[in-house]
């Protein structure tokens, strides 16, 4: 596992490569581009947490996005490979779940 001053090299690393592939997608709306996202990555579980910022809230319905969700990911994951396993990738929106703003969308347990 990376030091810790690594590590925060590594998440400024995503936050910046972020930025950049929301910037350059001219599908999204000027505010989106310019959206104060962050990632970070958990290394003992191996769980990528990208925050889109309030501008990507869904609107409607929480599986929005979903092509741009994986191509951030995958765009992401491509960066840290050799570092380190993704086991979990965690969307947020202004530091919050889509289901926060949506919670009648949360997934029901399945009944034993």
């Amino acid at each position: 596992m990376p030091s810790r001053e690594i590590q925060k090299e590594i998440d400024a690393l995503l936050s910046e490569q972020l930025q950049a592939l929301l910037g350059s997608d001219k599908a999204l709306t000027p505010a989106q581009q310019k959206s104060r996202s962050s990632a970070s990555i958990d290394y003992a579980t191996g769980s990528l947490t990208i925050d889109l910022g309030k501008e990507f809230i869904p609107k409607e319905d929480v599986a929005e996005d979903e092509d741009l969700r994986g191509w951030l990911a995958m765009s992401l994951i491509a960066i840290i490979q050799d570092t380190v396993t993704v086991k979990e990738i965690k969307f947020l929106y202004d530091g919050k779940s889509a289901y926060f703003y949506h919670p009648s969308q949360l997934p029901r347990p399945e009944p034993l």
